[in-house]
């Protein structure tokens, strides 16, 4: 069949052939790196506003962690003074505390009765104390707790059993529901907070704690992120639960409960995510049945003060979104290829007929020769 194509038409498919193949290979390879590198880029950039977003909230978690800090190292200095006046010193520093810093709910703090009671020789009972704002005004309570015993879970037995260990510790709590500061009410829990906690000291020994309170609606605005029309970042604590996320329902909820760990358990992660250093990021890629669509998530620590329990800050951005810019891109391409084809087959075209014509013409004057 081929041996029956005129010059003139063997001259347009060879040429065309080899030239659109050379085209196709080498739009192709073009295509596919530009894509590695715009899913890559992209990607990186996720993985740099996740580690922006850790590293916002740490700056306000570490200053709510030395604020718990610096109270404790002040009022164990106050332990030995008398009663009337150690408990003066505290309500100023609450209170005073409190005033400064409006995000807080309240101010609290507990004194181990062995070491403000020179009579009481049990290993138990605490004098509790809140300071906290109702209308406008300060208000305060306190009771004397746990005298027929240390509760067996909570963040005050933690403390407790950690600072013997340690000889100081510092906790940012999990999310907890507050209980009513005004223990004459019968009023039940109301607030989902945290709470950033130190505890203090006594000669040597553990004297009990002093913290503040502050619901996790203060970080409720981390989920915006910019870039993305789609992806969001959410904010996690060291177990997991979700304290920060786009869609409100999630709050207090496990990680795990989302749709992109489906095939991951975050208690296996998280021995990844607490080795991180600072700059790193975990990340992997998974199909998301929410977006309906692949995701990029990556995960970026977040340290708070000296506390060995870090929290995590993450993005998650659909496959697609960050593949947008490259298709847009690539349809270009592909048209200004295709009009590039059709003006180079129309200047093979001329040429082919301009060759072929002379071949014709020579050919013609050899049989006028002949």
């Amino acid at each position: 069949m081929f041996k029956n194509l005129t010059i003139r038409k063997r001259m347009m498919l060879f040429i065309l052939g080899v030239t659109v193949l050379i085209y196709v290979a080498t739009l192709g390879f073009i295509s596919y790196q530009l894509r590695k590198n715009a899913i890559n880029e992209a990607q990186n950039l996720a993985n740099v506003v996740a580690q922006q977003k850790a590293s916002e909230i740490s700056v306000t978690l570490n200053e709510d962690m030395a604020v718990s800090r610096l109270m404790a190292l002040v009022v164990q200095e106050y332990t030995a003074l008398p009663t009337e006046l150690r408990n003066d010193l505290r309500q100023k520093l609450l209170v005073n505390v409190i005033k400064a810093y409006p995000k807080y709910d309240a101010t609290w703090m507990s004194w181990e009765l062995t070491a403000i009671d020179p009579e009481w020789e049990l290993p138990y009972g605490r004098e509790r104390t809140n300071f906290y704002m109702r209308d406008g005004e300060v208000q305060s309570s306190q009771e004397l707790a746990n005298l027929e015993g240390d509760n067996v879970s909570g963040i005050y037995i933690d403390m407790k059993r950690t600072g013997f260990v340690k000889g100081g510790y510092e906790l940012l709590s999990e999310p907890y529901w507050y209980e009513d500061y005004d223990y004459s009410t019968d009023s039940g829990d109301s607030l989902l907070g945290v709470s950033p906690t130190a505890s203090h000291f006594y000669n040597g020994k553990f004297a009990g704690v002093i913290g503040t309170d502050m619901t996790v609606s203060d970080f409720g605005s981390m989920s915006n992120v910019p870039f993305y029309d789609d992806g969001y970042a959410f904010l996690i604590t060291n177990q997991g639960t979700i304290i920060s996320h786009k869609d409100i329902s999630k709050f207090s909820l496990s990680v795990d409960s989302l749709d992109f760990m489906k095939d991951k358990a975050f208690a296996d992660m998280r021995q990844e995510l607490e080795g991180m250093e600072k700059g790193e990021t975990v990340s992997f890629t998974t199909y998301d049945e929410s977006f309906g669509d692949d995701v990029y998530v990556t995960f970026a620590r977040i340290n708070a003060g000296r506390t060995d329990t870090p929290w995590f800050a993450g993005i998650i951005v659909p496959v697609s979104e960050i593949t947008s810019a490259f298709n847009e891109t690539f349809i270009y391409t592909i048209l200004v290829g295709i009009i590039g084809l059709l003006v180079l087959t129309l200047v093979i075209g001329r040429l082919a007929n301009g060759i072929t014509n002379s071949l014709d013409q020579s050919n013609n004057l050899l049989k006028d020769l002949a």
